[in-house]
């Protein structure tokens, strides 16, 4: 269960990146154009405080050397993922590389470490 507490921290981490992201551009693309600009912003925050519920819960039981890495390197890769889907950035392959990195440090620590 605690992964899945996790794995909410995360998506909403990520969440909450994108959007600070789009209050600070003011570029809201689809569904968020007709949202005020302090609206997205809000929904940021709100987002940021889900996430820490969820890692609140993830730390009853996970250790934080295993909790806060997945949490951190996830978040890293959903970030971008958005920001390449929903906001037009472009990654290299040098971007790629680095992902592969991280993803791969994430399942050691999550698989190997947890043990």
């Amino acid at each position: 269960m605690a992964y899945i507490f996790l794995a909410g921290a995360f998506i909403f981490n990520a969440l909450g990146t994108v959007l600070i992201k789009l209050v600070a551009t003011d570029s809201a693309p689809g569904l968020l154009s007709g949202i005020p600009r302090l609206g997205i912003f809000i929904m940021s925050g709100i987002a940021l405080v889900i996430n820490f519920g969820f890692y609140f819960l993830a730390l009853r039981t996970l250790p934080i050397s295993v909790a806060y890495p997945i949490l951190v390197g996830m978040t890293f890769l959903l970030s971008v993922t958005a920001a390449v889907w929903f906001l037009g950035e472009t990654v290299t392959l040098w971007h790629v590389l680095g992902f592969l990195f991280v993803l791969a440090g994430v399942v050691m620590i999550s698989v190997l470490g947890a043990r």
